[in-house]
């Protein structure tokens, strides 16, 4: 609640989106119904990643994950013209992650699908 009181609009947007996740696992009945969920919720996050590697596309700028720094989470900002390796690389596994996402999404439906005919059948 901290977060919601003090953070900036960001962080309030992703904490009470967080918060009603969470909600919405606790009240689903089903076992379908919760797959269902995280198939919207992993898509929600497939959007954002996207929306993010298209960004930085279009700005020239991107976060590149360099592997230093505590547990190697270290990231550097990078430019296209200051360093198009980086650039690209950071570019690719943008895509990359937001792939995955959508991936995860499809199979999180695809459960949902099965349970709930199964439970349709039941």
């Amino acid at each position: 609640m901290g977060l919601v009181i003090v953070g900036n609009t960001a962080v309030r947007i992703a904490v009470l989106g967080v918060i009603a996740f969470y909600v919405a696992l606790v009240v689903a009945r089903t076992a379908s119904r919760r797959f269902l969920i995280w198939a919207i919720a992993v898509a929600v996050c497939t959007t954002l990643v996207a929306y993010k590697a298209a960004s930085s596309e279009v700005t020239g700028k991107a976060t590149y994950h360099n592997g230093h720094g505590r547990w190697f989470l270290g990231t550097e900002e990078v430019t296209r013209e200051g360093s198009p390796t980086k650039f690209r690389q950071a570019i690719n596994e943008t895509w990359a992650a937001s792939l995955f996402l959508a991936l995860i999404s499809a199979i999180c439906f695809m459960f949902y699908r099965k349970l709930e005919s199964a439970e349709y059948l039941s």
